[in-house]
């Protein structure tokens, strides 16, 4: 409401195209966004606060005014893509009558634009994906090795000693529901003909279970895969962005269960609920609302009418999948 004609204001204080530098919430919505302030600890959230003052406050507008990769042609803080006459990208003249990626016609339309806060955040992934593993190496390679050797490295506490009176879950659980969801992913990818190697979407998110979990249990925040799970097959499968998108799935959803799942059962260890009676809530659960959540998608796709367009009555605009 101040300066609304003024372009630099709005960059810098503005809360929808730009870095809302002033603006002070006490919505607890918003303020959970990425994580309760409550429960995590508090070098956590210093680390997060000064991180993005660096990195977007400071280093992409330094990067957009100096016209880094000419996107200070663009927005700089948007959630869309753009090509080089600054309209939103049209992807579908990027691609062929069966869907994939037509080079020619990329080549004769446009380069792909990111606005610069956008930019930043592939950067922070791709920077993210390589320092998760040296860290856990770094930091916690010796706790790995003596884990695996089976060496006893600290006392149990009272938490572990009062959670001996519970049978573990046997590892054949484990070991069955792992090549029995894995053949469905199989099946899947055979049947329809979807050209996605189900090995390397496994491998990944196995690569970083662990140092996403170390990271996740220390500060509260966990890792997650997107770029990488763009990266990898769109090299493996270069021009096919339906069995892109199917790896992408396989590789964020696993790690995304897996540190949930050991998050249940670090809380399960906690208040002392049995570790099988977790894992069985754990399936339970996890099998139903594979069915719903695919259920209740597909009628709203079905019903409501104009979703997943700009003008949605309802907002129901599916931000987070423009890019």
């Amino acid at each position: 409401w101040i300066l609304l004609d003024n372009i630099l204001v709005n960059q810098l204080f503005g809360v929808d195209l730009g870095l809302g530098m002033t603006v002070v919430t006490f919505d607890w919505t918003q303020i959970l966004w990425i994580g309760s302030p409550l429960m995590y600890p508090w070098w956590a959230e210093v680390h997060i606060f000064f991180g993005f003052i660096l990195f977007f406050w400071i280093i992409t507008l330094i990067l957009y005014y100096t016209n880094t990769w000419d996107l200070a042609y663009f927005p700089l803080n948007n959630s869309n893509s753009y090509d080089r006459y600054g309209n939103v990208y049209n992807v579908l003249a990027v691609l062929s009558a069966s869907n994939r990626f037509n080079l020619t016609a990329y080549e004769n339309y446009s380069p792909l634009y990111l606005p610069m806060t956008y930019a930043m955040t592939y950067i922070l992934a791709f920077a993210l994906s390589t320092c998760v593993l040296m860290h856990m190496i770094l930091y916690h390679g010796r706790s790995l090795l003596n884990g695996v050797k089976k060496i006893r490295v600290e006392q149990d506490d009272i938490h572990a000693k009062l959670m001996c009176n519970y049978p573990e879950v046997p590892d054949w659980w484990y070991l069955v529901c792992f090549f029995g969801f894995f053949l469905l992913m199989v099946v899947v990818v055979e049947v329809w003909h979807m050209a996605v190697p189900v090995w390397a979407s496994v491998a990944l998110p196995t690569l970083y279970v662990l140092p996403s979990g170390f990271i996740f249990t220390m500060t509260g925040q966990g890792i997650t895969l997107n770029l990488l799970a763009q990266i990898i097959p769109g090299t493996l499968m270069a021009g096919d962005p339906v069995a892109n998108m199917i790896f992408k799935a396989y590789s964020v959803q696993t790690l995304m269960e897996s540190t949930s799942f050991v998050q249940d059962l670090k809380l399960g260890h906690y208040i002392k609920v049995p570790p099988r009676a977790t894992f069985l809530v754990q399936f339970v659960g996890t099998l139903l609302a594979s069915f719903i959540q695919i259920g209740v998608k597909q009628w709203m796709f079905n019903n409501i009418p104009d979703i997943y367009t700009p003008n949605q009555p309802s907002f129901l605009t599916c931000p987070h999948n423009e890019v």
